[in-house]
C-alpha cells in the first residue's frame, strides 16, 4: 500500500512539474539540463527569474539536507534567498532553522535579512557571507 500511494504521489508530481507532458519541447526545457550542477546540489531547477535549490553542497552552514530559493529581480534591483537547513528528524518536508535575505544588486547591499531559530538551532551570517552567497547564485546563472 505504501509503494502505490508513493507511486501515485510521484505521478502526480512528475504531472505538475512537466516531467510527464508530451508537449514540450526545447525551448521549453529547463537551462540547466545540460549544467553539470552535482557538486553545487543534488537538485538545481531555474525557471522565470527563480531557482529552486535542494540539497546544496556548496555553503557548509545549511547542511547536508536542506531546501531553498533564490530569486532575482533585475527590474526592481534586488535578489532574495531564502534555505531551511534539515533537520536529522526530517521525515518528508525538510523542516528546520531557516535563512532569508534580500540584497541590493546594484549595490551589494544587505536589505533584509531574517534567521528563523527551530529547536534551538538558529543560522546567522554576516553580511560578507550573505552577499558571498549571492553573488555565487548570480554568477552560476550568468554561466548558464
Amino acid at each position: 500500500m505504501k509503494y502505490k500511494l508513493l507511486l501515485i504521489i510521484l505521478l502526480i508530481a512528475f504531472t505538475f512539474s512537466g516531467c510527464l507532458d508530451s508537449n514540450s519541447n526545447a525551448e521549453d526545457e529547463n537551462p540547466l539540463e545540460d549544467y553539470k550542477y552535482g557538486d553545487i546540489a543534488e537538485y538545481l531547477n531555474y525557471e522565470d527569474d527563480s531557482m529552486y535549490i535542494a540539497g546544496l553542497k556548496t555553503f557548509e552552514e545549511f547542511g547536508e539536507v536542506n531546501e531553498g530559493t533564490f530569486y532575482v529581480d533585475e527590474d526592481s534591483d534586488y535578489v532574495t534567498f531564502s534555505m531551511i537547513k534539515g533537520t536529522e528528524s526530517n521525515v518528508g518536508a525538510v523542516t528546520g532553522p531557516m535563512v532569508y535575505f534580500k540584497m541590493t544588486i546594484s549595490t551589494g547591499e544587505i536589505i533584509e535579512s531574517e534567521f528563523e531559530k527551530y529547536d534551538e538551532e538558529v543560522i546567522e551570517l554576516t553580511d560578507e557571507r550573505m552577499i558571498e552567497i549571492a553573488e555565487f547564485f548570480m554568477d552560476l546563472i550568468n554561466e548558464m
